[in-house]
This record gives C-alpha cells, sequence and structure tokens, in this order.
C-alpha cells in the first residue's frame, strides 16, 4: 500500500542566547528549575541558529530524532518530557471544545530532524537553540504566517530576531495544534531553551512554586534596547565539552560553598 500524505509538517528556526547573567545549579533537576534567575541575550539568526523539522504521519511505526543527520536516542528523558509535555497540551486543547474530536495526529508518531549551523554541545548553547526550536521556534513572523501554518503540508518560519513577547510560530507545538506560551515547556528540555523564544534581553525567572509553573521567560528588553552591541564569538574548538552543563552543575551544586551564597545575594542584586 502506498504511503500516505503526512498529516502535518513544519519547519522553524530559533536563536542562540548567551547569559549575561548566568543560570547554574538546580533545585529540581526533573522539573529542570534553576536555584537563580537569569538574564540572557537573544543573537540574530543570520549568524547562528537551528532549524527543525517535525513531521507526523501514521506511516511512522516509532517516534525519532535526527540531530546534524545522525540519529539520536528519542528515549532521553527531557525529550520525553517535551514531547509528553505538548501531546498534553493538545488533548487539553481539544477537550475544552465541546464535540470536537481528538485529532487523528494525537495517536501518530513525529519524526524530528534538527540542524545546528554552528559546533554543537561546544558553549555555544546548542540545547537552548535545539529546544527551543523543538517546541516554539520561528521567531519574528508577520501575522499572517501563523494563519498559512494551520494548512496542511510543509510550513516554514522566516528567520530573524523577535522584538515583542508572543510572536511564536511552532514545530512540535504548531503540528500538534498547539497555541500557548511554551517557556514552560522548553525548559522541561533545557533551561536556558525557554529564553531562546524570545528575541532581544530576556529573564529567565527562578520561581518558587515547586511545580515550575511561574519559572519562565519573559523579555524585559527589545533588541532595540542597545543597537550598538555586538557579539564576538571566537570558536577555538568545535568538539564536545568534556564535561556537559548538567554534570557540572549538579557538582557546583553538591561542593561549592559560595554557590549558595551567589544564588542568594549576588545574582538578586543585579539583576
Amino acid at each position: 500500500m502506498a504511503s500516505e500524505k503526512p498529516l502535518a509538517a513544519v519547519t522553524c528556526t530559533a536563536p542562540v542566547n548567551i547569559a549575561v547573567i548566568k543560570y547554574w545549579g538546580k533545585r529540581d533537576e526533573e522539573l529542570v528549575l534553576p536555584i537563580n534567575s537569569s538574564l540572557s541575550v537573544t543573537l540574530h539568526q543570520d549568524q547562528l541558529k537551528t532549524t527543525t523539522t517535525a513531521v507526523i504521519s501514521k506511516d511512522f511505526t516509532e517516534d525519532r530524532i535526527w540531530l546534524n543527520g545522525r540519529e539520536e536516542d528519542v528515549g532521553q528523558p527531557r525529550l520525553q518530557a517535551c514531547l509528553r509535555e505538548i501531546r498534553c497540551l493538545a488533548r487539553k486543547r481539544r477537550n475544552s471544545r465541546d464535540g470536537d474530536p481528538l485529532p487523528s495526529s494525537l495517536s501518530c508518531k513525529v519524526h524530528v530532524a534538527s540542524v545546528n549551523n554552528f559546533p554543537t554541545a561546544a558553549g555555544l548553547a546548542s540545547s537552548a537553540a535545539g529546544y527551543a526550536c523543538l517546541v516554539a521556534a520561528g521567531v519574528g513572523l508577520s501575522p499572517v504566517i501563523p494563519v498559512l501554518k494551520r494548512l496542511m503540508g510543509e510550513k516554514h518560519c522566516r528567520p530573524g530576531v523577535q522584538d515583542q513577547p508572543g510572536q511564536h510560530t511552532y514545530t512540535l507545538a504548531r503540528v500538534y495544534g498547539v497555541e500557548s506560551d511554551l517557556s514552560e515547556v522548553a525548559r522541561r528540555g533545557s533551561g536556558s531553551a525557554c529564553r531562546s523564544l524570545y528575541g532581544g534581553f530576556v529573564e529567565w525567572q527562578m520561581g518558587e512554586q515547586a511545580d515550575g509553573k511561574d519559572s519562565i521567560a519573559r523579555q524585559v528588553a527589545p533588541e532595540s534596547h542597545w543597537p550598538e552591541l555586538r557579539v564576538l564569538i571566537l570558536v577555538v574548538s568545535a568538539e564536545k565539552k568534556l564535561t556537559g552543563s548538567t554534570v557540572g552543575m549538579r557538582a557546583s551544586v553538591e561542593t561549592s560553598p559560595l554557590l549558595r551564597f551567589r544564588a542568594e545575594s549576588v545574582v538578586p542584586a543585579r539583576m
């Protein structure tokens, strides 16, 4: 039997963000809740970006993901958390509509392909751009694009820098019909990913609630706030970091006597 046409296919891009007040350390590793708030600047996608395509089809027998042309383990806990949260939001959205049946896409598998145009896992926030792109990417769209993206077939986002919060289009979120603030979902994949949902200068609020509902990102100033700002990036090595951020943070939380002072006194004074 011939393969069926994909139920939906979306291609989007997302930017890298560089922290100027860094988040370092988690108080809850499963929910990815930080021990301090953070502030970052979002870089323009003309130079650095992640491009992600998500496709849903009845022909797919399992979820799969590729990064830079290489298939990765789709069972990674954080990736699964993102998929689970997006599908849950899609179900809630449909259940809120009386008599509106669940779309067939919710029972289908998704294939995701993501490509970075910069070194991956080498200290340039590839996970932030990657997970932001996975759940809610393609910043800086004109109002007509989200309407076009509801149509069947492949959809494309224009690269750019978002100046106003909320102008998201979606990768996973769009193929599953979710339209909401996805800051919390992106955070579950990679903490700093929630900051890549916005352009300009972005604060990730650490929050206080145990469930992390108030640990979200918000834009505090647009790109135009500091028009003379330039970021110079010199790649001295494209090799993967020997110690990943998650491992490094855990070690700092467990061993550094100064980390709590930084989180409780130094960072709040500078935010």
